[in-house]
């Protein structure tokens, strides 16, 4: 469906059903590319499905992505930006280098040269964020 696509009086049975299966497709076509539930890790031979709700963050270290969760740790093919554009709001680009769960968020420090480290639930593992997106966070927690 069209934002033109509008109805005329008396409805066409047929046209408001065509219409209206347009508007569930489109709907499902978008919420199906920016709600993903999980990735899909390579472990030697097999393919893992890792749910979303496990990440803690996701790291670039080198030329390598990194899945932190708290049992383990998984280099993905993919970079931040194409998970970024995937992942829910749940998981937020933080840094140049990390993409956190904001969930599982702990504590945040201010560590000087307007940088913070950001520690979370159950792990000592620790992740960095920019004042800009700290900034950005606030919009979306409130502190």
């Amino acid at each position: 469906m069209h934002n033109s696509s509008y109805l005329l009086k008396p409805i066409d049975v047929a046209v408001f059903k065509n219409n209206l299966a347009e508007l569930v497709l489109s709907i499902m076509k978008i919420s199906s590319q920016s709600n993903i539930s999980m990735i899909t890790v390579k472990d030697k031979n097999n393919t893992l499905m890792l749910p979303l709700k496990e990440i803690i963050f996701i790291e670039k270290v080198g030329r390598d992505t990194v899945v932190h969760t708290i049992k383990e740790e998984y280099i993905i093919n993919k970079t931040l930006t194409e998970l970024e554009n995937k992942l829910n709001r749940n998981l937020l680009r933080v840094h140049q280098s990390f993409i956190v769960s904001i969930c599982k968020i702990a504590r945040i420090q201010e560590i000087g040269n307007r940088s913070y480290k950001i520690e979370f639930s159950g792990t000592k593992k620790t992740a960095y964020m920019s004042r800009y997106k700290f900034e950005k966070l606030k919009e979306i927690i409130t502190f």
